[in-house]
């Protein structure tokens, strides 16, 4: 049994979890997904708009008259709930006075002239008054690409060894409620067994308020990326090139190293730190500070390299200037990090700064 999606407004997060032998769950897949949310739905409606109307009026009108803009927002997105599939009966949106005004003063044309001299429009849109009444086909449109793009990216996922099996395809977050899409992927996915919860808006949290109470839902993760801490390295000609060489007590080292902690693609479980580094403090102090970064990679060699970023900082604490070995467990809620004295093996205390 498979859980495979997590759609919210913006973007598009699909996992793959087995439900093992003792009802938790285990994930299969490393999250993956793109910007194909509901606000995709809303890019294309005000693409269509823009279609109407141009593009240089509706920069205009949202900049001059932000709030009706907003309101056009709000109530697409209100609509967009109700569009399925079978419906055939024409969409009707409201159409601000400002905004006629607007593109009779850009265009110097009407706005019903316009879309009759529109041969890709005429016939599809009518003006009554501040109401557009646009035909079924016409809307239903709209979400054709992004459920294309939604529905591609399940099969991509259904295509690796390591999800053989799954049968089950839950739809939660907003988006997940539209009709289109669940019949996109009703259709697409005949073979599995599509579930789409009620609420499905508020799944999504509902699901990570019971995971915060109960940390061992989730037995295990894939690590969506390389982690790594930012240290210095005895120099290696084999892989260091000469210009990051630095002395330090007569012997050859770089500086900026990624020592790599958890692979790309590699189950982390929950209960279980990664294998422990050394850390000392460069001025022999009793404090240092060590630099966790991740990578899409499963090699880099050093932290600045272009598709490397910065995560967080972690302060450790120790009893002499030994240092400590630290490890990080991955597989939780949140980043946890240990961090053991060299000397005493006491635990010390750490804290976890988040980058913004």
């Amino acid at each position: 049994m498979g859980y495979v999606h997590d759609i919210t407004g913006g973007t598009v997060d699909i996992t793959v979890h087995e439900v093992t032998s003792t009802g938790k769950l285990r994930e299969m897949h490393k999250a993956t997904g793109g910007s194909w949310g509901g606000t995709s739905i809303d890019k294309a409606y005000f693409g269509f708009m823009e279609s109407i109307f141009g593009s240089e009026s509706m920069t205009i009108f949202q900049k001059d008259h932000l709030e009706e803009y907003l309101d056009m927002a709000r109530e697409f997105d209100v609509k967009k709930r109700s569009i399925g599939p079978t419906m055939d009966s024409n969409v009707t949106f409201r159409i601000p006075s400002n905004l006629f005004a607007v593109f009779r003063e850009v265009s110097g044309n009407d706005p019903k002239t316009a879309i009759q001299q529109n041969t890709t429009l005429n016939g599809k849109i009518t003006l009554t008054g501040e109401k557009m009444r646009v035909e079924a086909e016409t809307v239903k449109c709209l979400f054709t690409e992004t459920n294309n793009h939604i529905v591609q990216h399940v099969k991509d996922i259904f295509t690796c060894p390591a999800v053989d099996g799954t049968n089950t395809i839950l739809m939660v977050g907003g988006f997940s409620e539209s009709p289109m899409l669940q019949a996109a992927i009703k259709k697409a996915f005949s073979n599995k067994n599509v579930v789409t919860p009620h609420d499905a808006g508020l799944a999504v949290l509902k699901g990570a308020v019971i995971s915060g109470h109960s940390r061992d839902e989730i037995t295990s993760r894939i690590s969506k990326y390389s982690y790594g801490l930012k240290c210095w390295a005895m120099f290696d000609p084999s892989m260091h090139p000469r210009s990051r060489i630095v002395v330090v007590d007569g012997k050859q080292h770089v500086r900026g190293r990624f020592s790599k902690l958890v692979e790309v693609g590699v189950s982390v479980a929950s209960d279980k730190p990664s294998k422990p580094t050394a850390f000392r403090s460069v001025d022999e102090s009793y404090s240092f500070m060590i630099k966790l970064y991740a990578s899409p990679r499963s090699d880099p060699i050093f932290v600045d390299e272009e598709d490397c970023w910065l995560v967080g900082e972690v302060a450790v604490k120790c009893q002499c200037e030994k240092g400590a070995d630290v490890s990080l467990l991955f597989g939780g809620t949140e980043l946890e990090v240990i961090a053991v004295d060299t000397v005493d093996k006491r635990i010390t205390k750490a804290t976890f700064d988040f980058s913004e």
